[in-house]
């Protein structure tokens, strides 16, 4: 029984290993992913004994694209069927590969790989350590931002025995955030310059100079320094890009970009009559369908801080999501991709 506990143990360290070097992992890899779950383990009749629960731990890397690999680990405990008298150690090591087939709240995927899995009686008398293929499949399905339930099913061919098992597993994943996600500095920047002078709008006193016409740091062509107008005319329509990042499937807006959203509010308790829509963009990694809710989700979140926390009347906000439909270049690049994955809002006056 002591041998039992010890190879346990050893199955146990393993899975915290395994979770370690998630963990670090994290910090520099995209797409690192932990599965706790429990399992249970169908054994073919052949081997007189009853199939037990036991745990899995999975620790997998999803790249940009449907693939993705995991390390899985399986502890167990069977008890003879015939006597009851005999007690045996299931324990197992995977490698698989796994195929999404869409990516979205629910992503089902196929997976096989092979593995090594020891069968350890305390009579020795059932002691085998054999090499696996497994076939099979399963989900993810979102519950929060980062976690999710996941369902697995494998069939297993024992090249040594020939004997076919199945193990089926649930539980909960846990997705690290994407670093990615987190590139440049918070800015609000106007992006018009609406008369083609070379001085942003936000900055333009003079916003309708002809163009060709050479012009000082305020964008007006001839005037002194003491009688430049103030900025007496506002454009009809005024795109505003908000530098808010999101972590990687998330439509939380962290209390650290406020300050910026806040400059909109300000905007447009100065300008009674403007009002705003709040435009949501991604790049095109994922389903069509799935980006498409997600920006409409970050665009409702950014419109609900403007409401909530700011006080803009509902009817001066609306959002709206348009998911990869509109890349501002193309999606060839992370600098690229984080430059489509954009929030706009656009102040009509």
């Amino acid at each position: 029984m002591q041998e039992m506990f010890m190879k346990s143990r050893n199955a146990l360290r393993l899975s915290v290993l395994a979770a370690t070097i998630a963990t670090s992992l994290s910090a520099a890899a995209e797409g690192v992913f932990v599965s706790g779950m429990a399992s249970h383990y169908q054994l073919e009749n052949d081997r007189d004994f009853n199939s037990q629960i036991g745990l899995s731990t999975n620790v997998g890397y999803r790249f940009s694209g449907p693939w993705a690999i995991e390390m899985s680990s399986f502890a167990g405990q069977a008890t003879e069927v015939a006597s009851g008298s005999s007690d045996a150690v299931i324990n197992s090591l995977k490698l698989d590969a796994l195929y999404y087939i869409w990516e979205d709240r629910f992503s089902p995927y196929a997976a096989f790989g092979v593995g090594r899995t020891s069968f350890d009686a305390n009579d020795n008398a059932f002691d085998r350590d054999t090499n696996t293929f497994n076939l099979g499949g399963g989900f993810h399905y979102r519950l929060l931002d980062k976690l999710s339930f996941r369902g697995d099913l494998r069939f297993l061919r024992d090249y040594g025995q020939a004997d076919n098992d199945v193990q089926l597993s649930a539980g909960l994943t846990y997705h690290f955030e994407n670093p990615t996600e987190a590139t440049a500095p918070v800015s609000l920047r106007r992006e018009l310059d609406s008369d083609g002078d070379g001085v942003m709008d936000s900055n333009d006193r003079c916003p309708n100079t002809p163009r060709g016409r050479e012009v000082n740091e305020f964008g007006c062509s001839q005037a002194p320094a003491a009688v430049v107008p103030e900025k007496a005319v506002v454009p009809a329509v005024m795109n505003v890009r908000l530098e808010v990042n999101f972590d990687t499937d998330s439509s939380v807006v962290s209390a650290s970009y406020y300050g910026e959203i806040e400059q909109v509010a300000d905007y447009l308790n100065s300008h009674g009559k403007a009002s705003v829509v709040i435009e949501g963009h991604t790049d095109d990694r994922g389903s069509e369908k799935y980006n498409q809710w997600l920006s409409a989700k970050r665009a409702e979140a950014v419109a609900s801080v403007l409401e909530n926390r700011f006080g803009i009347t509902a009817d001066r906000i609306a959002s709206k999501g348009f998911g990869e439909s509109t890349p501002l270049v193309a999606n060839d690049s992370a600098e690229n991709m984080a430059t489509n994955r954009r929030v706009i809002a656009v102040i009509s006056q």
